[in-house]
């Protein structure tokens, strides 16, 4: 990056950060403007007390904080009080079966980010089985998927930045996790696979949003049987959660969580997966089939590098008004 692109940067976060702020130093949230600025690239470095700022407006964001500041205290003793009874009704109640269903969370929590000190805590370790176990309580038809245990993980994880005590962090959780769980329902059930709301209908999106993209590289990848859905199912089932860092994965969670409330989340999800794909552009087009696939599978990038690909794959969605 040249001496004159880097200020330009620069500049350009600080006056994200400044607008941030005062977005969200108002009783009332200007939240459309943090979500504006959030979407680009996830919530800028340099903002003040970033780990507060993130767990709290995260939860706005799932919709279970008001954008009123003035409620929040109100809201969160309610969540905890409401939580703490489901922990009493199901999880401490002796007489309440859950034997069975521990055994398959415990053999998934270990693994949660395997490499960060927070989960070798095994309190947080505890946390984590709790809200899952509350939540195949509420959730029947769903209970537990593979993978949820990394999605609760990473919500429990951010949440616990708040500087707030465990009892509230963790009921915060588990209503971040269960809206997380709802919002996605059709993804998480195999039966709803061919729904127009199911995982199916995403792959053929990617792939078709690809096709008008980039029509070279869509058509090279398709002469070799490079399915979309092979490469891209662990990236989309698990919200990118398997393929980076916890820091790159929570900036990526920072845009997704933007348009949580929206068709906005599933079309960054698409723009995200095809900005993966066409930063290895040129190394797929000389590759064979299983070289592609290979690569394709095993893909390191960096959250920034991805979204700001991620932002011009939209603007071009935006301009051809593919889902209007």
């Amino acid at each position: 990056m040249s001496v004159q692109s880097e200020t330009v940067t620069k500049r350009t976060f600080s006056f994200s950060r400044r607008k941030i702020e005062h977005a969200f130093n108002q009783v009332v949230l200007d939240v459309e403007s943090i979500k504006t600025i959030i979407r680009k690239k996830g919530i800028p470095e340099d903002i003040l007390q970033k780990n507060i700022f993130r767990s709290k407006i995260w939860k706005v964001f799932f919709g279970f904080l008001p954008e009123n500041t003035a409620l929040w205290i109100d809201k969160e003793r309610m969540y905890t009080l409401q939580y703490s009874q489901f922990l009493n009704d199901f999880y401490y109640n002796i007489d309440f079966p859950k034997t069975e269903t521990l055994i398959v969370l415990q053999k998934d929590i270990s693994r949660i980010f395997p490499d960060n000190p927070f989960f070798k805590d095994e309190e947080n370790l505890e946390s984590v089985q709790r809200i899952l176990f509350v939540n195949c309580i509420f959730n029947k038809s769903i209970k537990y998927v593979q993978g949820m245990h990394e999605m609760c993980g990473l919500i429990f994880y951010v949440f616990s930045q708040s500087g707030q005590s465990r009892e509230v962090v963790e009921a915060e959780a588990y209503f971040g996790f269960t809206t997380l769980v709802v919002r996605f329902r059709d993804w998480f059930d195999k039966a709803c696979d061919n729904k127009p709301t199911g995982l199916k209908e995403c792959f053929k999106n990617i792939d078709s949003i690809l096709k008008i993209y980039d029509y070279e590289l869509w058509k090279y990848l398709n002469k070799l049987n490079v399915d979309v859905t092979c490469y891209s199912f662990r990236w989309v089932s698990m919200l990118f959660i398997d393929d980076f860092s916890i820091k790159d994965v929570i900036k990526i969670w920072d845009v997704l969580l933007s348009g949580f409330d929206s068709q906005q989340i599933f079309i960054d999800i698409i723009c995200i997966t095809i900005a993966i794909i066409e930063l290895h552009r040129e190394f797929l087009l000389k590759s064979d089939s299983d070289v592609c696939l290979h690569h394709l599978m095993n893909i390191k990038n960096t959250a920034d590098s991805v979204l700001e690909r991620a932002c011009k794959v939209r603007k071009f969605v935006e301009s051809k008004h593919v889902f209007h």
